[in-house]
């Protein structure tokens, strides 16, 4: 058996070889990544691009029609604040009718509004005719049962005269705070 001490040129020819062809695999490899990856960037830019030029066109569109219905938004808003210093008025206005009702509301029979009085704010000076004495204790019960019953319309309610006429009618006057 013979044992050759000296290395052989084959060997190291063979072993370069190798190094190149993994270098070149290496090289390849990380090219053919590289260029992948910057096929998939650009490829997501001109995406993101076209989705940009999209909006853009969007938004001009969204602007033509609000600067185009500008003049309908600005009289719009007129008539919404007509309509809200009218809505003020009315909350201002006096409530004659339901004043009046719950004023003949408490009257019997045989009993007369004879005059009412709103020239005061807040307050109602009423006068009224009763055929009897009787008729206005009616009045004055009916006055008090209404008055002790949640959501009573007025505030209070004082007498101011009674006088008996002649005939025997009897004129109350009263003083209605709102």
């Amino acid at each position: 058996m013979k044992i050759n001490l000296l290395r052989h040129p084959s060997l190291k020819h063979r072993r370069s070889e190798m190094i190149r062809r993994l270098n070149l695999t290496v090289l390849i490899i990380s090219s053919g990544l590289f260029i992948v990856s910057v096929l998939f960037i650009s490829s997501r830019y001109l995406f993101l691009q076209i989705k940009a030029n999209d909006l853009k066109q969007k938004i001009g569109d969204l602007e033509k029609g609000y600067f185009g219905r500008s003049s309908e938004i600005v009289d719009y808003i007129r008539v919404s604040q007509v309509i809200s210093q009218m809505s003020e008025i009315q909350a201002k206005r006096f409530k004659y009718k339901e004043f009046l009702r719950g004023v003949f509301s408490f009257l019997p029979e045989g009993a007369n509004l004879s005059s009412i009085d709103f020239g005061n704010e807040g307050i109602l000076l009423v006068s009224i005719k009763f055929g009897s004495i009787d008729s206005y204790e009616q009045f004055v019960a009916r006055l008090r049962d209404q008055s002790s019953l949640p959501g009573f319309l007025f505030k209070a309610v004082a007498q101011k005269s009674l006088i008996r006429a002649s005939v025997g009618v009897y004129q109350a006057s009263l003083e209605i705070k709102i």
